[in-house]
């Protein structure tokens, strides 16, 4: 198998000047469905004056989404859409500083089975919708350059624990749907930093080793690099705008691969803001995916137009009987300036990560006073292994040293004291040829020496459009980002007017998202 790597709205009108004089003050929402009260994941919130749309957001795994106090006064309404929930608006008045407003989503109205049975009739399969809609791509997404802003986050998700998370807010120019996005699109960096409001872990930091006995990998696939930084790598996991290069396993090329290797099935017509939306499941095709692997989603495209709105697509190894995922893509396009751009990308990815916490030696320190080695684990033993001589090696030149007794420090269970026979105490310019050898030891939890603890994360690269900017493309005078440096290594691009409407969108602290 090739997993491709590449690799605010507010009550505070009586005190207005004292909200807009704070600039970065920010106003929050949590978005939950109103039967089961659970959070709304991906739902678009959008801050409009009239009939134009001045920004926007889309909901975190917790519902929860943000926005700057600032659009108290340019914004009129918050306008929030989700396939398969009723729209709902607020007036921003709703909001304010100190509270996270709930919104309740009703679920929209779904078309009855009827229209689904009269698809039938007309003999519009699945497998033909999804065929129009790749044959219809060019017509409903725009074909001209076309640019946007938005927000770019990556991080891991330990036990449901944000970790390493970094921001940016980026620009992007696109020269069309018609051209290699990786080639051609050009991207600004406005802001970037590494949120130390969360726990951030250098060990799930480092880059993959690809190895079995790594301290970062993903079993049993294949990671190829393609170039690319971590924003310019996300992007290719979009296989809507990569339609006709490679995305990934097994959607492959989109306009050629994806429709042969898949099997479709007609679910129901759901409706957003509206409008009706075929739902059908994908299923990948054995001889494609193999007994190994497997892959199965969802996609939801316009009746009528054919046009695509959100693809959701989870690749999955099989073990024992099992599906175990490998990665997950969820992307949506929305309609605007009657074209379809991007909404959001979410990709997922799982990774085996050394904990740092197995059972390992901390430093050996040879004492001449008392002609013995210390040796100190970062847990306690567990006995009578721990005392044991003939669990320790200390060879000298190449030749062992006698022991005569091997006993716990008092005070410290995790310090053991290994005095050696009487013998000339080792010379310090000796020291270099001391090597020493520890087996057979467990700590107290259990934990075998040296053996590591691994732990599954999940890896995401995330961006969510704010705001389409321009008609014609990219600007003449700008430095863009290098893809194949980090967001980190690269330039900021500084004083630019359309990075001061963008925000970041960071997810709540476990605490507030909690709090109603």
């Amino acid at each position: 198998m090739q997993y491709a790597g590449r690799l605010g709205a507010f009550i505070f009108l009586l005190i207005t000047n004292l909200c807009f004089a704070q600039g970065n003050q920010s106003l929050r929402g949590k978005i939950v469905d109103s039967k089961t009260n659970e959070p709304i994941i991906f739902a678009s919130v959008k801050l409009v004056k009239g009939q134009s749309i001045l920004g926007g957001v889309v909901s975190n795994s917790d519902g929860g989404f943000q926005f700057p106090a600032r659009f108290l006064e340019e914004a009129d309404s918050v306008i929030i859409t989700c396939i398969g929930y009723s729209k709902q608006a607020l007036l921003t008045r709703s909001f304010n500083a100190s509270d996270i407003v709930e919104i309740k989503l009703k679920a929209g109205s779904v078309v009855l089975n009827e229209l689904v049975v009269s698809e039938k009739r007309v003999k519009l399969s699945a497998r033909n919708i999804v065929r129009f809609a790749i044959d219809n791509l060019q017509q409903n997404c725009p074909a001209q350059p076309f640019s946007y802003i938005g927000y770019y986050r990556d991080y891991q998700k330990d036990k449901d624990q944000f970790v390493n998370l970094n921001e940016a807010l980026v620009q992007v120019y696109d020269k069309g749907f018609g051209t290699n996005d990786f080639d051609s699109t050009k991207i600004q960096l406005y802001q970037y930093r590494q949120n130390s409001d969360f726990r951030r872990d250098s060990l799930m930091a480092i880059p993959y080793d690809n190895s079995k006995t790594g301290d970062k990998f993903i079993p049993g696939v294949a990671i190829y690099s393609f170039g690319g930084n971590e924003f310019s790598l996300m992007r290719i996991h979009d296989a809507i705008r990569n339609h006709n290069t490679f995305s990934y396993s097994f959607v492959n090329k989109f306009d050629n691969d994806f429709v042969k290797n898949h099997a479709f099935k007609l679910l129901d017509m759901i409706s957003l803001d509206n409008v009706q939306l075929y739902h059908l499941s994908i299923r990948s095709l054995f001889p494609v995916s193999g007994k190994n692997y497997s892959a199965k989603g969802e996609i939801f495209i316009e009746r009528g137009n054919y046009a695509i709105h959100k693809l959701v697509y989870s690749a999955f190894m099989n073990e024992g009987g099992k599906e175990k995922l490998l990665y997950n893509t969820n992307v949506e396009y929305t309609r605007t300036n009657g074209k379809l751009h991007l909404n959001y990308i979410s990709f997922n990815n799982f990774f085996i990560s050394n904990t740092g916490e197995g059972f390992k030696v901390n430093y050996v320190r040879y004492d001449n006073q008392t002609n013995s080695f210390v040796v100190t684990f970062n847990h306690a033993p567990q006995k009578p292994a721990a005392v044991d001589k003939s669990n320790y090696e200390f060879l000298f030149h190449g030749k062992p040293l006698k022991i005569e007794k091997v006993y716990m420090q008092p005070g410290d269970d995790r310090v053991y004291v290994v005095s050696l026979l009487k013998t000339d105490p080792l010379q310090s310019d000796g020291y270099s040829e001391i090597k020493a050898n520890i087996s057979h030891l467990r700590d107290q939890n259990g934990r075998e020496l040296d053996r590591i603890v691994y732990k599954t994360v999940n890896q995401f690269r995330e961006f969510f459009l704010q705001r389409v900017v321009v008609e014609k493309g990219q600007k003449t005078k700008a430095s863009f980002m290098s893809k194949e440096m980090t967001l980190l290594q690269n330039k900021i691009e500084m004083g630019n007017k359309e990075a001061s409407t963008a925000w970041m969108n960071t997810p709540l602290i476990k605490d507030l998202a909690s709090h109603k």
